[in-house]
């Protein structure tokens, strides 16, 4: 049957890679295709991947890269904002010396940023995956959670100010020259982030940046400066796959 299957796509003008993985889900949204890509990489690279990841949030809930970083000896750098979630974040990662957790906000410039979070009736944070800089984006997830789920009726929206730092200052923290891969989703903010790596000059072999939140014209924008500089692009559920053509062939 593979053969069968492999003849017809060979037919059709496709290749079939082996990418040495097993099956596995994005949480719930669909094919881990980052993982899939992450783990063929590794096999090929004699050296450990060096990857950068911006909204880490807790490292467990919805994350695309925790079962990677806990199977494969790499490099990484893990940046979230928000007080609770970066607690279990480098709670998580506290023995792991290969992995960098940092608490920040990543932006153009060094400066305080007003972050929106939900919170429940005494004030702690809840939800966190749905922090973000635009305050009616996570007033909607917020109204969504409380038509879909009960025990929210006291959840509010709070804000706090966070000092944000570029970019290539976290790199430079951890003298990181290169990397392979960036995983970003910063709830809205997504195209400025990886935007601002391809203005620096930081072309990873693999990006991956949820789109769900971004308005048609940032998305255009940042698809365009994807393929400009040899991007292949595919859609993965809310997010959108990118990898240097032919990476994989």
């Amino acid at each position: 049957m593979k053969q069968i299957a492999k003849d017809l796509l060979d037919k059709l003008g496709y290749a079939v890679i082996n990418l040495n993985s097993f099956v596995e889900t994005d949480c719930k949204w669909g094919p881990n295709i980052l993982v899939y890509a992450l783990n063929d990489l590794s096999t090929r690279q004699s050296k450990p991947l060096k990857i950068v990841q911006i909204g880490a949030n807790d490292g467990s809930e919805d994350d695309p890269l925790e079962q990677f970083l806990a199977r494969n000896d790499c490099t990484a750098i893990l940046i979230e904002p928000m007080d609770h979630p970066f607690a279990a974040l480098k709670e998580k990662y506290l023995h792991r010396d290969n992995i960098h957790t940092v608490q920040s906000a990543i932006n153009d410039i060094a400066e305080d940023l007003i972050i929106h979070y939900i919170a429940d009736g005494s004030g702690k944070p809840d939800l966190s995956v749905y922090s973000s800089t635009d305050r009616d984006l996570v007033e909607t997830h917020l109204n969504w959670q409380k038509q879909n789920h009960s025990g929210l009726e006291r959840h509010t929206v709070l804000s706090k100010a966070i000092r944000a730092e570029t970019v290539k200052s976290v790199l430079e923290r951890f003298d990181m020259t290169a990397v392979d891969a960036i995983v970003v989703d910063a709830e809205g903010l997504d195209h400025k982030i990886v935007q601002g790596f391809l203005r620096d000059g930081i072309e990873p072999k693999i990006i991956r940046f949820e789109f769900r939140n971004m308005s048609r014209r940032n998305f255009h924008e940042t698809r365009a400066m994807l393929l400009e500089r040899g991007y292949e692009i595919a859609r993965s559920g809310i997010d959108i796959y990118c990898q240097k053509a032919g990476l994989l062939r």
